[in-house]
């Protein structure tokens, strides 16, 4: 220090203060680095061979869920009002909210595109060669993503060799999610490529596959959580147990079986019977037996006994393990075990109830899943500006359609134009009179000024109301 610095103190050092406004990025991938490998997903082939491939209850349950998202056809719009596109957007994830609402808004928001060799259409019809129909498409969309957590759509673009992210998606291929791995590109790049394990070393860029997964809470990897969740890995030990089960009850039959010892209830404690009675005895019966005819009645001289072996208190219990293993395989899908008769409650009259609660809870969400999978990342490769949208014609189930009296009790207290009330019948427009997209105004009740009649209502003689002490009656 100098003379003139005598008695002052040094500055402390300052400290920078961190940010308070991180972004997501420098949250969730702070030791991403560049480079880093999320391998492809071993645990989903076992999914995949021993739940969807090899436990007939799960195949049972993704088949049907699968086949009705297959059944469900793409339909291209052209957007007419956005706002009412949100709206119907938010209505049809409702469950709960009547379909009529939601597609009263549809009509509002779009109008369907006539032309069925559009360009568009044509990809989705035929996404690629080996897989020639979106129906296949789709329900091999659904098994790898209950299976793996996720479904991958890798797209061959028309664009330049140099860059192969730009122009239109003219191919669509599904990949098989098990053996799918993700590249990071580090913080400010989460995915930067996928690969397949037979062949690490070609890069798929990231604007070339549309990935739709399943929310998943594992974090112990900063880049696990991209996958999805498999729905069968929380079934992981009741698959297990279901497969076992399987296995111990056809040991059960082919091994040990059930066996009656029929025996002669006249016949002394204390008698001594050999073999060749035994032998006598079983050979005539099963003589009688074979020679009967359905419903045919056997009569013998002596009483006879049975007593039945062969299955002990544990293997009796493996049908009624099975059946709760099957409702919790049902649960996990939020499909109505009722559909497949595996409920005691089973009839007629809850079927339909049943399949309508299993197409609103377990199929449409995954065609909402889809629907938007096409529309943030296939279609922008047609359309930048917003003018199409691709959805799913739900017509197709004629369970999720209300009766028609019903809905129109329901369209009547709607201020609706004709055309609306016509369209969300499930009729055509009526382009042939005028005024049919004016809204019609309920009108059942008027004021009574407008009847002739007095506001203040009819006067009544006010001594016909003087109550009795013995019969409480009006005067008459």
């Amino acid at each position: 220090m100098g003379l003139f610095n005598i008695g002052q103190m040094p500055k402390p050092p300052q400290i920078k203060p961190k940010r308070s406004n991180p972004t997501p990025q420098e949250v969730l991938f702070r030791y991403t680095m560049g480079g880093q490998v999320l391998w492809y997903n071993g645990a989903g082939k076992q999914f995949l061979d021993e739940g969807f491939k090899g436990n007939n209850a799960v195949f049972t349950v993704m088949d049907w869920v699968g086949k009705k998202i297959a059944q469900a056809p793409l339909v291209l719009y052209t957007v007419k009002d956005t706002k009412a596109l949100s709206k119907y957007k938010s209505l049809i994830q409702q469950p709960g909210r009547l379909l009529t609402e939601a597609m009263i808004e549809k009509r509002k928001a779009l109008s369907e595109v006539e032309d069925p060799n559009h360009e568009i259409m044509r990809v989705l019809k035929r996404p690629n060669e080996m897989m020639p129909s979106w129906s296949e498409f789709a329900y091999g969309s659904f098994i790898f993503k209950s299976s793996n957590g996720s479904y991958y759509w890798m797209g061959t673009r028309s664009g330049s060799v140099m860059d192969p992210t730009k122009g239109k998606i003219g191919k669509l291929t599904l990949l098989p999610s098990h053996y799918v791995g993700i590249r990071s590109g580090g913080m400010m790049q989460p995915i930067e490529s996928y690969f397949l394990q037979h062949n690490e070393q070609v890069k798929i860029p990231a604007a070339n596959v549309g990935q739709g997964r399943n929310f998943s809470p594992d974090y112990e990897n900063e880049i696990d959580w991209l996958r999805g969740m498999p729905t069968l890995y929380p079934l992981r030990k009741i698959v297990q147990k279901y497969n076992e089960g399987n296995e111990a009850e056809t040991d059960l039959f082919q091994k040990k079986g059930i066996r009656d010892i029929v025996f002669n209830t006249n016949t002394p404690d204390n008698s001594e019977v050999n073999f060749e009675q035994f032998q006598k005895t079983r050979d005539i019966w099963d003589k009688k037996i074979n020679n009967s005819g359905p419903g045919s009645i056997l009569i013998n001289s002596d009483p006879l006994g049975v007593i039945r072996v062969g299955f002990s208190p544990q293997d009796l219990g493996i049908a009624e393990s099975q059946k709760i293993s099957k409702a919790d395989i049902c649960a996990a899908f939020h499909v109505q075990s009722i559909i497949f008769n595996w409920s005691d409650q089973t009839t007629y009259n809850n079927m339909e109830s049943a399949t309508k609660m299993s197409l609103t809870d377990a199929v449409l969400p995954e065609l909402r899943t889809m629907a938007e999978t096409l529309n943030t990342w296939f279609l922008p490769s047609y359309d930048a500006a917003g003018k199409y949208y691709l959805d799913f014609d739900l017509d197709v189930f004629p369970e999720l359609q209300e009766k028609l009296v019903d809905k129109v009790k329901y369209l009547e207290k709607i201020p609706l134009s004709s055309n609306e009330f016509r369209a969300a019948c499930g009729w055509d427009e009526d382009t042939e009179h005028e005024n049919m997209d004016e809204p019609l105004i309920p009108s059942g009740k008027q004021m009574v000024s407008k009847m002739g009649l007095d506001p203040i209502g009819p006067q009544v003689d006010a001594s016909m109301y003087e109550q009795d002490e013995e019969d409480k009656e009006p005067k008459q």
